[in-house]
């Protein structure tokens, strides 16, 4: 059965959608900071995943819905997901100093650490967690590194990086 509380964390924010427009005399949101979430729960400047830094149990419960929308589902390296070996191992990375995958905004759920585990010693490459602080300091590192970053910004490793959002899947290549 959902925790209860997940619901007057979440759906108020679809309720109070319409007071927010009301608002910004339903322009676009111009600053991520000040949005509906923010608005359903009365602070601005401030982005909703500090907000659940600071407010454990809500990021706790924000975590575990996220988990329960992820469980059951394919990882993007799995065969028939995304064609990952075919297009980023093979002619990827020939040693471990270059960057085989940035996963920018990955969380602390070990996706990577997974991953690194799935590949084996014989892919080479760096996996890279791109995330808030609090991320970065609570993550396990297991078979990743982990750098301070946020999506917001410019992002700090360049080149051909392959950024995961599950459920959708981006490649780049390029700055």
């Amino acid at each position: 059965m959902p925790h209860p509380q997940r619901f007057d964390d979440f759906y108020n924010v679809g309720w109070r959608v319409p007071s927010f427009l009301d608002s910004i005399s339903h322009c676009n949101p111009s600053n991520i900071n000040n949005g509906p979430f923010q608005h359903a729960h009365g602070f601005s400047n401030k982005s909703l995943y500090t907000y659940f830094n600071e407010d454990a149990a809500m990021g706790e419960r924000f975590g575990g819905m996220i988990q329960m929308y992820n469980a059951g589902k394919p990882f993007f390296w799995e065969d028939g997901y995304y064609p990952f070996r075919e297009r980023l191992v093979e002619g990827g990375p020939v040693s471990d100093e270059e960057v085989l995958l940035v996963d920018i905004g990955g969380g602390d759920a070990g996706d990577l650490g997974l991953l690194r585990r799935a590949l084996g010693g014989d892919v080479k490459g760096r996996l890279v967690l791109q995330d808030l602080k609090h991320i970065v300091d609570r993550s396990e590192q297991n078979g990743f590194e982990a750098h301070v970053g946020d999506w917001n910004e410019v992002q700090p490793i360049k080149g051909t990086i392959f950024v995961v959002s599950q459920p959708d899947v981006y490649a780049t290549n390029g700055p």
